[in-house]
């Protein structure tokens, strides 16, 4: 298996966590829901601090960002801080999320910014960097602005790389795909097109700009991209200025960094008559110029031309910005409208009444929908609850259980293999691998564990399978199922003690499977490669809520949940 993708299990007293040697972080299998945040916080600060209570710990939300969440954790005895980003849904389509782990591990090595402690399912801890966060007129202010200049010189002069491509076309064409020619939700599409707002024409801008700026030959370096107030920190103490906030860090042009930072003098309500003037610009530059290369004296000639290159690449800054809200817009908005169906007209295809109301999550609170909800509503009601199942009721009536992989069968009944005649899923046809929907970090046992070590590893993760992976070749998989399956049998307890070979082999013979010797995983995985569609159509033909996903010779690469497709099925 290549180390790209190989997660080893590491045991502390009492959790367990993966280490991935993709990005060689600690990993816990744990997620945040943005509607409990601070007590969901608390477990994943006591996942990577054992010894921070409940009660020895402060936590405080920090002001929400359009992508994400904050809070930070303060350690009453030491008075260390951390912080806790919960990323918000669907943001990946704008941030690289891998990018941001290296730019803070790369940049904290340079000491730019805190260590990294690790990731969780849908965020990151990192240290907290003490200080007060600049205003508007902090960044007016002539000493405080002379701080701001030197630290972004010394980002620019760190993570030095004299083959990196600059980034800023690339990421505003990504985002340009993202943006739809209209929006489901009429009245924002109302406001669009008053605005004058043309996807075709927004395009042959970008190619014009695109065509200008590069003629400039800006140098490029390590940038910020956000250099916002709010991710810049004055410490009085050390009198000095630090950068936060590292989601868009990437090499990018000189002039990008410096004109996005002149743009955001006019703040979040874009008030420019706050933006500095050529005087005010030329002494920031100057003072960037003397920290970046050691220049004693930069002279007028120098420092018009940077000031030329500065002020063209401030129009790529409102072209940004604008791209990065119309596919922000487009993600938050998706599928607001109306929907056809509704609980009601599905019931043949998703209530099981024979599921008992034992069957659900015993451990979470029974989350119910009424049967004549949209099926929308369903749908989000999963996505926040993060429950595999349903009680639909009629009124105070129990009328059965919907689940997420009776919704995903519906799916697969109108778009799959067998579809409905002229029905058509874009998403659908994308693979698992352009979707960004495989998860990297895999729990698993070997073949030597027992069943008592692959119980208790689903316990801890609260999931319903494991692999078993020898040197990252999959060699099987045990499910709670399987286990019941097992248990069912006179003197089947007996079985937890063996081994998860022989117990899998024991498994397949029940399953009519062992007729040979031929020890090949049954066929329940997929590769990158395979459409969003065809993996659902899988999971649902093998009664699969997970399937492993295997490259060269059935080295694991990740793993595909129905729970990961749900989300999808709003597109």
């Amino acid at each position: 298996m290549s180390e790209k993708y190989y997660n080893e299990t590491v045991q502390d007293d009492d959790q367990i966590s993966t280490y991935s040697t993709e990005t060689g972080l600690t990993h816990f299998d744990l997620t945040i829901n943005p509607e409990f945040l601070l007590k969901d916080t608390q477990i994943v600060v006591n996942a990577f601090f054992a010894d921070w209570t409940e009660n020895d710990v402060i936590l405080s939300r920090c002001t929400d960002g359009t992508t994400n969440q904050l809070v930070k954790a303060t350690h009453k005895e030491t008075k260390q801080s951390i912080l806790i980003r919960t990323y918000g849904r669907g943001t990946s389509v704008l941030i690289d999320r891998n990018q941001e782990i290296l730019n803070i591990r790369a940049l904290s090595a340079e000491g730019l910014c805190p260590p990294l402690y690790g990731s969780f399912n849908n965020g990151i801890v990192y240290g907290y960097v003490n200080g007060q966060v600049y205003t508007i007129k902090d960044m007016l202010d002539s000493h405080k602005s002379k701080l701001i200049a030197k630290a972004v010189a010394k980002w620019h002069n760190s993570l030095v790389d004299p083959n990196a491509k600059p980034q800023l076309f690339t990421t505003m064409w990504k985002w340009a795909d993202a943006v739809p020619q209209t929006y489901s939700n009429s009245q924002k599409q109302e406001r669009l097109k008053k605005s004058g707002y043309n996807l075709n024409l927004l395009r042959e801008e970008l190619v014009e700009l695109q065509s200008h700026l590069e003629k400039l030959e800006s140098p490029v370096v390590f940038c910020h991209n956000d250099l916002n107030a709010a991710n810049l920190i004055y410490d009085p103490e050390q009198n000095c200025c630090s950068l936060i906030d590292y989601e868009y860090g990437c090499h990018n042009y000189r002039g990008f960094d410096i004109g996005n930072f002149f743009c955001e003098f006019g703040g979040i309500d874009c008030d420019f008559t706050k933006y500095p003037n050529e005087q005010i610009q030329k002494e920031w530059i100057k003072t960037y110029l003397k920290e970046k290369d050691g220049q004693e004296i930069v002279s007028d000639a120098e420092l018009h031309t940077i000031y030329r290159e500065v002020l063209a690449f401030s129009l790529a800054s409102h072209f940004f910005w604008s791209l990065w809200a119309l596919a922000l817009n487009n993600i938050t908005l998706a599928n607001m409208d109306e929907p056809e169906w509704t609980v009601k007209d599905i019931l043949s295809h998703v209530i099981t009444t024979s599921d008992p109301l034992s069957s659900l999550t015993t451990h979470k609170k029974l989350v119910t929908i009424q049967k004549d909800a949209p099926l929308l509503d369903v749908l989000d009601e999963f996505i926040r609850s993060k429950c595999h199942r349903l009680a639909v009721l009629d009124g105070n009536t129990f009328q059965g259980v919907v689940s997420q992989t009776a919704l995903a069968a519906l799916v697969v009944y109108k778009f799959g293999l067998k579809k409905e005649k002229g029905a058509i899923w874009e998403l659908g046809n994308k693979s698992i691998k352009e979707l960004g929907v495989i998860r990297k970090n895999v729990i698993f046992v070997n073949e030597k564990n027992t069943v008592i070590d692959a119980l208790y590893r689903m316990h801890v993760h609260q999931i319903s399978s494991v692999a078993i992976l020898e040197n990252g070749i999959l060699r099987g998989s045990i499910s709670l199922s399987d286990i019941k399956l097992i248990l069912a049998e006179t003197n089947g307890v007996k079985l937890l003690t063996n081994s998860c070979k022989q117990f899998f082999q024991e498994i397949r013979k029940k399953q009519s499977l062992e007729h040979s010797e031929d020890t090949r995983v049954p066929n329940y995985v997929v590769g990158p490669e395979t459409t969003l569609i065809f993996a659902m159509e899988k999971m649902i033909a093998t009664r699969s809520h997970r399937i492993w996903v295997v490259e060269n010779h059935d080295q694991v690469v990740g793993l595909l949940s129905i729970s990961d497709c749900i989300p999808l099925l709003r597109s």
